[in-house]
């Protein structure tokens, strides 16, 4: 039992990805391929195989987990896309609010154990400042993340009990995180299916045009920028970009589904059910953003009452 509360958050984003891992088998597998997974799935509802069926079920869901929340991390905070806010960007918003005075001692108290980041007093090395050029900013962002990591990583190691809505939020921050990404591919995946069928009208046949071939070069804009960033080996080894390597599969993807094998799409709601994932996604990622803030505000003020608590 204790194994499965570790590995509970990784089940969970594991089971979100179950969708759009059916969305790929419908696009790409051919009806008879799909009656020998049909057959599969009809032996394992036996009493023979139930067991075996549930353990690799949930090996599944766990290998899925596994790689979506580390993909999903890189999304939440991969400032080459320049589409979301990142985890970075928000926390600066909630370390560097000046009307905010208990984050403010938060921020302070952290002067007494690392004298070599910021002095108590002084938010200065923290908060980057408009007459700051792109070093600074660079050298601000990196201490304002070791701040966060020093507070965030003293509060995990101390008693479970005093730091449980700590140990609450994170854990959402990772479903959440996890269904975003699951519901982007998902909704994509769908996208991808409707193009494919019935084009008999001109916007749909832009929209088949236009949807992959911009998926493709938002993820090679970024793929470029990040290689700019990180232009030496060891800096692409500390930091690979994972993230943009998942968009540009999937839009050469839906290449694939949209023009070379589009003939071969079934039959199917794909219109309803991306509107239905889109719905889902943006309220995951409402959720993500406003319990962002909510958690790093609560990582602060914790630390605060537990440095300032005799």
């Amino acid at each position: 039992m204790d194994a499965l509360k570790i590995a509970f958050e990784t089940v969970i984003v594991g089971a979100l990805a179950l969708p759009w891992v059916v969305l790929l088998v419908d696009l790409f597998c051919s009806e008879g391929e799909e009656c020998h997974i049909k057959y599969l799935l009809a032996k394992a509802q036996s009493q023979k195989w139930a067991t075996i069926a549930g353990v690799l079920l949930f090996a599944l869901a766990y290998l899925l987990g596994s790689s979506v929340a580390r993909l999903a991390e890189d999304l939440s905070n991969d400032d080459d896309l320049i589409i979301f806010p990142t985890e970075d960007s928000i926390r600066e918003a909630v370390y560097c609010d000046e009307d905010d005075q208990l984050a403010n001692q938060g921020v302070l108290a952290v002067g007494t154990v690392l004298q070599r980041i910021t002095r108590a007093g002084d938010r200065s090395p923290l908060c980057p400042s408009p007459a700051d050029g792109e070093q600074q900013k660079s050298v601000k962002e990196s201490n304002l993340r070791s701040v966060f990591a020093f507070q965030e990583s003293s509060l995990l190691l101390a008693d479970g009990d005093k730091t449980a809505r700590v140990r609450f939020l994170h854990q959402q921050l990772g479903v959440l995180r996890g269904a975003v990404l699951n519901g982007l591919i998902a909704t994509v995946l769908c996208l991808f299916g409707f193009c494919a069928r019935d084009r008999q009208w001109c916007w749909k046949k832009l929209l088949a045009l236009a949807l992959p071939l911009v998926l493709l070069g938002v993820a090679l804009c970024a793929m470029f920028r990040h290689l700019r960033e990180h232009w030496s080996v060891s800096k692409l080894l500390e930091a690979p970009p994972m993230m943009e390597l998942v968009l540009i599969a999937i839009a050469l993807a839906g290449v694939w589904v949209v023009w070379v094998s589009a003939k071969g799409v079934p039959e199917r709601c794909y219109g309803r059910w991306s509107i239905f994932s889109l719905l889902l996604t943006l309220l995951a990622f409402s959720g993500w953003w406003f319990t962002e803030i909510l958690y790093d505000r609560t990582v602060v003020y914790f630390y605060y009452a537990h440095v300032a608590s005799p």
